[in-house]
């Protein structure tokens, strides 16, 4: 197609006012948007998400300005620069005269002009804002028009979309008869690139440590909330990601300082390594994508964006005058969570978040189907997205650091859940049994303990409802304390009928997972190096007998079902098998492994080596579940342009995935079920459903089917 007669035909339907009633596909915003409405689906963070929903939108809000309007430039491409040196041209111009609003529409035909599409955008705009000064992203609208969309083109409409304001709807142009059909495209770089949740190490930290100056009669907590106020602001206003949490130091006698700040900004080095993980094909010779790949290399993957400290640059102008502040050193969010000490000195008093993460903190926290199923209406009282126990929730569910996700309750996480319980037992019991002169440190520890135990708890509470045979009339209650002065002495009592319940009902009582549950809550201690030291020499030679004496049952039986061809072991597997008992399982005899077996310690490789073979071969809990609930705001159609694109560019092993927990998305099928064959078409796509947990069904079906609802035929 030529861009004259792009131009010419566009410009004949802006001036007969049929431009918007010509463009298709119009619907596929709103279906982006039904589960922004839907009272039982809970949105999850995923980039892909996000993009597609602001997208909608922004591409919506551009969509209402095509009415009303006048036609400022596009029958004769004029220059629109102030500057008579200058040479501005767009495509066409509009003015809404009901809205006052601007419109800029440019067209692209070749690749080598769809690189420039967003460049000469933004030039416009300004220009724009030389005309209009101080004119509002909300009053400027864009459409890009293009006969192909590329993955650059994509991505640096993405990259605009999420990290910007700017209002923007993409159209494909189609030649058809001598007239051109125009249909709304959707840009899915993240999706090209596999970026669909954070990675690992995607938050980097630093804290400021606050020391008072003198004690003078103001609300140092005030001034502290000032300085987060401003660093979520700075943040913004520069497009960063990320959140920060401001607290009250629990252990002064060990760290001289009275308040601290840790920020968490996003670090960007962390995608390319796994979007080549993922299998994307990037171009090797790009000089700028193997010199972070070098650096990361180099370097390791933790980088510290120099924004996180600049954010903070007038936050720490306003500290400066009250406190003594230093910049203390630097983590990651999951090395925060693991950190024994941080979960004594850090007592959250408020959060902010920005940029992306604000907004889908708080999209999530006003979501209707949130009020409805996740937060429990006592959490709701009195909060915001700012209360610690409300936000860190969130910025979990973000960073993928909880138990039992999308409905999966492993072997290993069974044992975790374990350890969760006796965490929050002990925080009860050291509220009860100390002083008010370590009040915050009482506070900090029984927070950190509640945090990731409370949604172990809502996952478990979900299943219970989806679960055929678990009655629920006979569920002890277990109540959650947040604050010291609210434990109640009766609080074990409560955990002890809860524990009983978990292990025999919900659990099969003496099964691998209710004795793994068992083990991770009597021994918890054992199994951190903080809480350790505090076991008697006694203590420890007990707990590592009796964890040498299971772990030796329960490996005796693996490599017996293994060697008697009762049981499958992976690659894997076998490798950990090796690096357990020192013994080839394939080559050695069934006498000689036992033996090898008996002879070792697994006392240190009980919560890593051990827990991954069992978890392969035991794999997760099982329940029979009520048919899956599949929402009505699942994009079907979205999740088939997607899975289209990946057959096309080679893939022909997807897989639309519906989880235990109801969560519908796009993947693969593993290796071992690849016999089945390669998808021949697009009208073809392997599904993996759930019907009952531990237990998949795969089977190829076409997309007619599953646009049908016939998922389990």
């Amino acid at each position: 197609m030529e861009e004259s007669f792009l131009q010419e035909i566009l410009i004949e339907k802006i001036k007969t006012e049929s431009f918007l009633e010509s463009i298709g596909n119009i619907q596929s915003l709103e279906d982006a948007l039904k589960i922004d409405h839907d009272p039982n689906t809970i949105p999850d963070f995923s980039i892909d998400h996000l993009l597609k929903r602001k997208y909608s939108k922004s591409a919506k809000s551009v969509l209402k300005t095509l009415t009303c309007y006048e036609l400022i430039s596009g029958d004769k491409i004029k220059n629109i620069s102030l500057d008579k040196s200058e040479r501005l041209f767009p495509d066409c111009l509009l003015f809404n005269y009901e809205t006052n609003e601007i419109v800029v529409i440019e067209n692209k035909i070749s690749k080598q002009t769809e690189r420039e599409a967003v460049t000469e955008l933004l030039g416009y705009s300004q220009e724009i804002r030389n005309n209009l000064p101080f004119i509002s992203d909300f009053d400027i609208s864009y459409i890009i028009i293009s006969t192909e969309f590329n993955t650059l083109l994509d991505h640096s409409i993405s990259a605009q979309i999420l990290s910007t304001e700017s209002k923007i709807l993409c159209l494909k142009a189609t030649e058809n008869k001598q007239q051109v059909d125009f249909d709304v495209h959707f840009p899915k770089s993240w999706t090209n690139i596999g970026q669909d949740v954070l990675p690992a190490s995607s938050f980097m930290s630093y804290t400021l440590c606050l020391k008072k100056k003198n004690d003078v009669d103001i609300s140092y907590a005030n001034i502290v909330q000032l300085a987060t106020d401003l660093i979520s602001f700075d943040a913004n206003q520069n497009k960063c990601s990320g959140f920060c949490i401001a607290w009250e130091n629990g252990i002064a006698d060990c760290f001289d300082f009275d308040f601290g700040i840790s920020i968490y900004s996003i670090n960007p080095f962390v995608f390319l390594p796994k979007a080549i993980e993922l299998g994307f094909d990037i171009n090797e010779k790009s000089k700028f994508s193997a010199f972070i790949l070098e650096k990361v290399e180099n370097s390791g993957v933790e980088q510290t964006p120099n924004s996180l400290f600049r954010i903070a640059d007038r936050a720490k102008q306003l500290l400066d005058r009250y406190f003594i502040a230093k910049w203390d050193r630097n983590t990651t969010w999951e090395q925060d969570l693991d950190d024994e000490y941080y979960k004594l000195q850090r007592f959250p008093v408020f959060v902010e978040s920005f940029g992306v993460i604000g907004d889908f903190l708080r999209y999530f926290y006003y979501h209707p189907a949130v009020g409805n199923h996740f937060f429990h209406e006592k959490e709701l009282l009195n909060s915001s997205p700012n209360i610690p126990r409300i936000a860190l929730q969130i910025i979990n569910i973000i960073t993928g650091n909880y138990l039992f996700k999308k409905g999966h309750f492993s072997a290993k996480d069974v044992f975790l859940f374990g350890r969760q319980l006796y965490l929050y037992s002990y925080a009860c019991q050291t509220a009860l049994e100390t002083s008010e002169d370590n009040m915050i440190s009482n506070e900090a520890f029984l927070f950190w303990s509640t945090l990731p135990l409370i949604k172990s708890i809502k996952e478990i509470n979900l299943r219970v409802i989806d679960a055929v045979n678990i009655k629920t009339d006979n569920i002890p209650p277990i109540k959650i304390y947040y604050r010291k002065e609210s434990v109640e002495s009766e609080y074990r009592q409560r955990l002890d009928e809860f524990v009983e319940w978990f292990a025999n009902s919900f659990l099969v009582k003496d099964s691998i997972h209710s004795n793994l549950f068992k083990i991770g809550l009597s021994y918890a201690p054992f199994f951190s190096d903080f809480f350790k030291d505090a076991l008697s020499s006694d203590n420890i030679r007990e707990v590592k007998e009796e964890i040498n004496k299971y772990t030796t049952s329960v490996l005796s039986s693996i490599i017996s079902s293994f060697k008697g061809e009762g049981l499958y072991l992976n690659d894997n597997d076998k490798s950990i098998c090796y690096y357990l008992f020192d013994c080839d399982i394939e080559k050695n005899s069934l006498e000689h492994i036992l033996e090898q077996i008996q002879k070792k310690n697994y006392e240190y490789s009980f919560s890593n080596e051990v827990l991954e073979l069992v978890n392969s071969v035991y794999g997760e809990v099982y329940h029979e579940l009520e048919d899956v609930f599949i929402s009505e705001s699942i994009d079907f159609n979205f999740l088939k342009q997607t899975a289209d694109e990946r057959f096309n560019a080679g893939h022909k092993y997807s897989a639309v995935i519906v989880f235990s927990n109801g969560e519908v998305g796009l993947g693969e099928i593993n290796q071992e079920y690849r016999i089945i064959g390669e998808l021949s078409d697009t009208d073809e796509i392997y599904l993996i459903l759930n019907p009952a947990s531990g237990m998949a069904f795969i089977k190829k079906k076409m997309w007619k089917d599953i646009f049908n609802g016939n998922l389990d035929e």
